[in-house]
C-alpha cells in the first residue's frame, strides 16, 4: 500500500552518504530563501494582488519568449490537477501514458478537481506516448459516438516517468495531432529544468513552440521551498484563464499572502538583467551533471570483471538514474548510510534491487555521490579493482598496470577486448613518452571509431573524457571497436605544455608527418601510419579544449571541401559531426590542396589532424571545449556523450544502449562563401579555417580585458575587448570584423603583440544558457 512507498521515502541517509531516493529530499537555494526573506518586510496587497505575483507573470513571459498568464500554486499535483481542469468539461477525457504520475500518483486529484473527468491510460515503452497511440487512443474512444468520454486534452510529463526526456519532434508531432484533433496540449513539468537542460533548448522550445497550452512548472524539486506554477500560453481574458482565479479559490489554493509564494518563484527564476545564470538552470545542469557521473560509473562498474550485476537499466537523460544491484550489494549500499528508491519490490513487480531509482538534484554533493559509486564497487566486486596513476600510486582512473603491454596492431587484439596498450612513436625516440591505447573491441566484428586527445599538452579535459569513455564500454554490447590515443603529445603533456619542448612544434600543425623529423613530426607520422591509416577506421575524432589561456564553447568542427571531388568525404564528416550534437556544430570551407602546398609552413590552416584524416579519405571532426588550464565536469561528460552518440552513428553501440543519450545544438553554421563577407580567399581561409588562432589578433602587448561573453552575439563594429597598458592607457580596441556568435574568448588577460584574442562563428543561437 501506499504506507509502505511513503516509510521508504521517510529513510535518511547517513550524515556524508547520499539520499539519492528523491530530489524531494533536498532543501532550498538561498536565492529562493533571501527573496522570500525579502517578501517578509512590511506589508502587501492579499490574494495575488501584491507586486511579486505580478512580476511572476512578467518573469514568466520573459523566459518563455511570449505572454503567459502564471498562478503560482504550492504542490505539482494543484498544478496538474487545477491545469488540466480548466481544459475540461465534466464529460471530457485526459489521454496520458498508463505510467503517468497524474495516472498513479496523485490519488484521483486530476478526476477530483475537474468534476471527474476520465483518465484514459495509454500503454507504451519508455513511458512515453507517440502521435500514433494518441490519434489511435482518440479514434477508439470515439468509435462509437461520444458516450466513452470526449477526448479534451492529451498530457505528457516533461522529465517522464522513466527519466526519458520526450525530443522536440516528438512533442511536435502530438502537438500536431493535438491541433488536428481539437484537444489541448499539456505537459507536467514537475522537473522542466532538467528537461530543458537536458535537451539544450530554450523554454520556448520544448512548450508553446511544440504546441503545448498548458505547463504545470515545477520549482520544489529543483530548489524552491514550495513553490510551483500553472502556466498557460495564452492571452489575459482568454477562455482558458478567465475564471482560473475562482478555480484556485474553490480548491483552498487562492493563498491570502500570496506573495510568499510568488517571491519563491522571483528567486528561482533570477533577475534576467543582471548577467548571472538563472538558478534554476544552474541547479538543474547540476543534477543532471552528477546523475551522468552517477550513469558513467555504474557503466564502468558493469564493464568491470565480478561487476555484471550492476546494470544501468536506462540510458540517463536528465537527473534520475535506473539501475539494478545484486541483493548483497544492495544491503551493503543500505548500511554503509547510503539510500536510493528501491521501486520494482515497493511496488512487488520486481525482486529486492531489480528496479532502483536514484534521483540527483541541484544539491546533489559530489564527493557524497563518489562515496556511494565507491560503495558500490566494493560491494560489487569481488577483489577491487587495482587502479594506479603513471607513477603508480593508487588512484581514481583507468586500470594501467605498471607495464602494458606494447600496442600490437588492431588485427592482433581478438574481440571481446578490453585493454590498455602503450605504443612507443618510434625506436628513435625515448620510451618514456610512449603513448597510451585504449581499445574496447566488441563481441562482433564492426567498423573502428579512432579517438585522439592530448594533441595539445595543456589540454587535460579530452584526457579525462577518454579515459572515462573507456570505463563506460563493455565489449560484450558492441558491434565494432572503439580505438583511442589517450594522450598523443605525451611529451608536451609531461611539460603542461601545448607544444613538446624539445622542438617547439604544434603537433596539429605537422600532419602527416615525418618519420625522420623531430619529436613531434615523428609523432604525427606514427598516429597516420598506425591509427588513422587502418583500414577499419571508418570515422576519426580530435579532441580538444582551450587550453590554458583561453575560454571557449563546446563544439565540433568539420571540413566542407571547397572541391567537388570531396562533397563526400565533407559530406560524412557533417553526419559524423551533428550526430555527435555538442552545442555548437560548425562547419569549414577548407583547402587541402593548398595546404598541400604550404608543406611545413605552420601559419596555414591545414596539416592538422584532420588533414591526415583527408590523405586517408577518412571522415574526421575536431571538438573543442572550455578549456582554462582545469578539467571541468561538464566539458567532460558533454564529451562523454558525444563519443557515445557517435559509436551509435557507426553503430558499433545500438541507439537505444543506455549510454546513448539525445542531443541538440544551440547553433549549426557553416562558414559562408568568403565573397559573402567582402574577404577574398586568403583572408577567409585564416577567418574561417578552423584554425582558431588566426583570428582577431593584437598588434600591441597589455592588460587584455573582454567586453562580451560567450554565445554573445555581435555585428560587424561592435566591441569584443581592449587592451590597456599598466599605466591605464589604452592601446587598442578589439571590435567585430564580422557578424556571428563568440565562441572562443582569451582567458590570460597579459597579452603580446601577435596573440588571438577572440574568434567569431558565423549565425545566431538559440537562447539557452544550458550548455558550455
Amino acid at each position: 500500500g501506499f504506507w509502505i512507498f511513503d516509510m521508504a521515502l521517510a529513510v535518511e541517509a547517513r550524515a556524508g552518504c547520499c539520499n539519492l531516493t528523491s530530489d524531494n529530499t533536498a532543501g532550498a537555494m538561498p536565492e529562493v530563501l533571501a527573496a522570500l526573506t525579502a517578501a517578509v518586510e512590511g506589508t502587501a496587497p492579499a490574494y495575488g494582488n501584491d507586486g511579486h505575483t505580478k512580476r511572476v507573470n512578467e518573469m514568466f513571459s520573459q523566459v518563455f519568449e511570449r505572454e503567459c498568464q502564471v498562478f503560482p500554486v504550492a504542490t505539482g499535483t494543484a498544478a496538474n490537477a487545477l491545469g488540466i481542469a480548466a481544459c475540461c468539461k465534466p464529460w471530457s477525457a485526459v489521454l496520458c501514458h498508463e505510467g503517468a504520475h497524474i495516472h498513479v500518483d496523485e490519488a484521483g486529484a486530476v478526476e477530483a478537481a475537474a468534476c471527474g473527468v476520465k483518465l484514459i491510460p495509454i500503454s507504451g515503452p519508455d513511458s512515453k506516448l507517440t502521435a500514433e497511440s494518441v490519434r489511435a487512443q482518440i479514434e477508439a474512444t470515439t468509435r462509437f459516438g461520444n458516450f466513452g468520454g470526449v477526448p479534451a486534452v492529451v498530457s505528457v510529463s516533461q522529465v517522464n516517468e522513466s527519466g526519458l526526456l520526450y525530443t522536440l519532434d516528438e512533442l511536435d508531432a502530438i502537438g500536431a495531432i493535438a491541433r488536428e484533433k481539437g484537444i489541448r496540449f499539456h505537459m507536467d513539468g514537475a522537473r522542466f529544468g532538467n528537461a530543458v537542460e537536458g535537451l539544450g533548448c530554450s523554454p520556448a522550445d520544448v512548450t508553446w513552440r511544440r504546441g503545448v497550452d498548458v505547463l504545470s512548472f515545477g520549482g520544489t524539486k529543483n530548489g524552491c521551498l514550495a513553490a510551483e506554477a500553472v502556466v498557460f500560453f495564452a492571452k489575459a481574458g482568454s477562455p482558458l484563464v478567465e475564471d482560473f482565479r475562482l478555480r484556485l479559490k474553490r480548491s483552498g489554493h487562492m493563498w491570502s499572502k500570496m506573495r510568499f509564494l510568488s517571491s519563491q518563484l522571483l528567486g528561482y527564476l533570477g533577475n534576467p538583467t543582471d548577467g548571472a545564470e538563472a538558478p534554476w538552470r544552474k541547479g538543474a545542469r547540476h543534477g543532471n551533471k552528477m546523475a551522468a557521473l552517477l550513469g558513467a560509473e555504474l557503466a564502468a562498474i558493469h564493464a568491470t570483471g565480478g561487476g555484471e550485476g550492476v546494470q544501468l537499466l536506462q540510458r540517463v537523460e536528465a537527473n534520475e538514474v535506473f539501475l539494478s544491484l545484486p541483493p548483497p550489494v544492495l544491503e551493503g549500499v543500505f548500511t554503509d548510510g547510503h539510500t536510493c528508491l528501491d521501486i520494482g519490490a515497493l511496488s512487488g513487480q520486481k525482486g529486492k534491487g531489480e528496479l532502483l531509482r536514484c534521483v540527483c538534484s541541484w544539491d546533489t554533493k559530489e564527493t557524497e555521490l563518489r562515496e556511494f559509486i565507491a560503495c558500490i564497487r566494493a560491494h560489487a566486486l569481488s577483489q577491487p579493482e587495482e587502479r594506479t596513476d603513471a607513477s603508480g600510486v593508487p588512484a581514481e582512473g583507468v586500470s594501467v598496470k605498471a607495464a602494458p603491454a606494447e600496442w600490437p596492431g588492431l588485427p592482433a587484439v581478438p574481440l571481446n577486448t578490453k585493454a590498455v596498450f602503450s605504443h612507443p612513436v618510434s625506436a628513435a625516440t625515448d620510451p618514456s613518452l610512449a603513448m597510451p591505447v585504449f581499445c574496447v573491441r566488441g563481441a562482433t566484428a564492426g567498423p573502428t571509431l579512432l579517438t585522439l586527445t592530448g594533441v595539445h599538452g595543456d589540454e587535460f579535459e579530452p584526457m579525462a573524457a577518454a579515459q572515462d569513455v573507456y570505463r563506460s564500454l563493455n565489449p560484450k554490447t558492441m558491434a565494432g571497436t572503439w580505438l583511442c590515443v589517450g594522450c598523443t603529445g605525451v611529451a608536451g603533456y609531461l611539460a603542461a605544455n601545448r607544444l613538446a619542448p624539445s622542438d617547439g612544434k604544434n603537433l596539429a600543425r605537422c600532419f602527416p608527418g615525418c618519420e625522420s623529423g623531430t619529436y613531434t613530426e615523428r609523432v604525427a607520422f606514427a598516429l597516420v601510419r598506425d591509427f588513422i591509416s587502418l583500414p577499419e577506421v571508418a570515422g576519426m575524432i580530435d579532441l580538444h579544449s582551450a587550453g590554458k589561456v583561453a575560454r571557449m564553447v563546446t563544439l565540433v568542427g568539420y571540413n566542407l571541401f571547397r572541391d567537388p571531388q570531396d562533397a563526400e568525404l565533407g559530406a560524412a564528416s557533417q553526419a559524423l559531426a551533428r550526430a555527435m550534437a555538442m552545442p555548437l556544430v560548425w562547419g569549414h570551407r577548407s583547402d587541402p590542396a593548398a595546404s598541400a602546398k604550404s608543406a611545413l609552413n605552420e601559419e596555414t590552416s591545414g596539416r592538422t589532424t584532420l588533414y591526415g584524416a583527408y590523405l586517408q579519405r577518412k571522415p574526421a571532426v575536431y571538438c573543442e571545449t572550455t578549456g582554462t588550464g582545469g578539467i571541468d565536469e561538464v566539458d567532460v561528460q558533454q564529451y562523454v556523450a558525444g563519443v557515445h552518440r557517435a559509436l551509435a552513428h557507426f553503430e558499433i553501440l545500438s541507439p537505444d544502449h543506455p549510454s546513448v543519450t539525445t542531443g541538440a545544438p544551440r547553433l549549426d553554421t557553416v562558414d559562408p562563401p568568403p565573397a559573402a563577407w567582402g574577404m577574398d580567399a586568403s583572408a577567409a581561409a585564416k577567418a574561417f579555417s578552423g584554425h582558431l588562432q588566426s583570428q582577431n589578433i593584437t598588434p600591441v602587448g597589455g592588460i587584455w580585458r573582454c567586453r562580451v561573453k560567450l554565445w554573445d552575439t555581435v555585428v560587424e563594429g561592435d566591441l569584443i575587448g581592449d587592451i590597456s597598458d599598466h599605466f591605464g592607457n589604452e592601446l587598442f580596441q578589439l571590435r567585430a570584423q564580422v557578424p556571428g556568435t563568440v565562441v572562443l574568448l582569451r582567458h590570460l588577460a597579459r597579452v603580446e603583440a601577435g596573440d588571438f584574442l577572440a574568434v567569431i562563428a558565423p549565425g545566431t543561437p538559440t537562447p539557452s544558457a544550458s550548455q558550455n
